[in-house]
């Protein structure tokens, strides 16, 4: 991410249900490790299909691990439009002759180069070293329009990042009112984002891949031992923290074969059931924030249906991975609830769809998510 969390901002951030995950930290990708999940995703069943069954990331998984609300509203809205007018009623800028990026900001994407110099100084803005900050004691107007971009900058590098690098302008109506923020279901949204870019990366002629990378990377290190570091250990627990701060920070292999996809391939052949972690939430559940804790959450992760993000509708069958439930798995449904058509989709070359209407049958079945 370009800009760097602050304690100020986390009441706007936790209202929206979005502080576990800002404050979670960076890390390396290993991108081999990604391709060698990639190659074994199958998006006729949306799960990775290996030696000791199927698996797959669930609404589970993304609360525990990055401490993300799966109760709420489907993430919809309009996505192909000019949102110029949302730029300048949410950032209060309009001098757009002095910095013209490929795309002016606020159309279809928001040149995240633009955002990030409204927060630098003068003498700084064309330094790419300098990542922007909140100066200590600052006024409640600038603290809420760096949290406002923040949040951009937070969807469009960890959550739902895009080929082009440029930030989503869809989303400037959903930030926009700080003090009574929609409560929307980040969980299904990006689990939807992650499982239409594992099919659309799991074809032939794919060579490039936009998915919540840190989300997959974590979920694989906590169910598999392939390349996977040391998890850090905390005397006092994780604390009122999402799972994958285990996975944070600085990273010790020791003598993990890792860094190619050959060896990651080998070792995914020869995986065996002993060395799957089923269940790595057992017994610790009391110890995540309370959105993880909410009373619905369990049956909620056994939940059936589609999941939305704007223009995606996913399928969601949690009866093909029970195991990971710790529960018996019985034969599979053969078909998914989301025809498969929805793939075709696409966003481009679509006007001032309103996707809430679109989708309106898909979230009426969303039922109490």
């Amino acid at each position: 991410m370009s800009f760097t969390y602050d304690d100020q901002i986390q009441p706007i951030l936790s209202r929206f249900g979005l502080d576990h995950i800002a404050r979670l930290g960076s890390m390396r990708i290993d991108w081999p490790l990604i391709t060698a999940l990639v190659e074994r995703w199958r998006r006729e069943t949306h799960t990775f299909h290996l030696p000791i069954g199927e698996m797959t990331p669930t609404l589970e998984d993304v609360c525990y691990l990055l401490g993300l609300p799966v109760d709420g509203e489907p993430i919809t809205g309009i996505s192909d439009d000019n949102w110029s007018g949302e730029v300048v009623e949410v950032f209060g800028e309009d001098d757009w002759d002095t910095f013209p990026p490929r795309r002016l900001p606020g159309t279809y994407h928001l040149n995240p180069e633009w955002l990030r110099r409204i927060f630098l100084p003068a003498n700084q803005v064309g330094n790419p070293d300098v990542r922007p900050v909140l100066a200590p004691n600052s006024p409640p107007e600038l603290v809420t329009r760096y949290a406002q971009a923040f949040m951009l900058d937070l969807f469009g590098s960890v959550m739902f990042p895009d080929h082009s690098g440029y930030l989503y302008s869809m989303f400037l109506p959903i930030i926009k009112d700080v003090d009574n923020p929609p409560q929307l279901s980040w969980a299904t949204g990006m689990l939807a984002y992650l499982y239409r870019g594992l099919c659309h990366g799991s074809t032939r002629k794919t060579k490039e891949i936009a998915i919540p990378c840190l989300f997959l990377q974590i979920w694989a290190w906590t169910r598999f031992p392939i390349g996977r570091p040391q998890a850090r250990y905390f005397e006092d627990g994780l604390g009122e923290r999402p799972f994958g701060v285990r996975w944070v920070g600085e990273h010790h292999f020791g003598d993990v074969p890792r860094g190619s996809v050959a060896v990651y391939r080998r070792q995914f052949e020869e995986l065996r059931q002993g060395e799957v972690n089923w269940t790595p939430y057992e017994d610790i559940e009391d110890q995540f924030p309370e959105l993880c804790r909410a009373p619905n959450n369990k049956e909620l992760f056994f939940y059936e249906g589609p999941l939305i993000w704007f223009w995606i509708v996913e399928g969601y069958t949690t009866r093909r991975v029970m195991r990971q439930f710790n529960k018996l798995q019985t034969v599979p449904p053969p078909l998914l609830t989301v025809e498969d058509h929805f793939h075709e989709i696409k966003h481009s070359g679509l006007s001032n769809d309103d996707w809430e209407l679109v989708h309106a049958e898909s979230i009426e079945s969303l039922s109490r998510i």
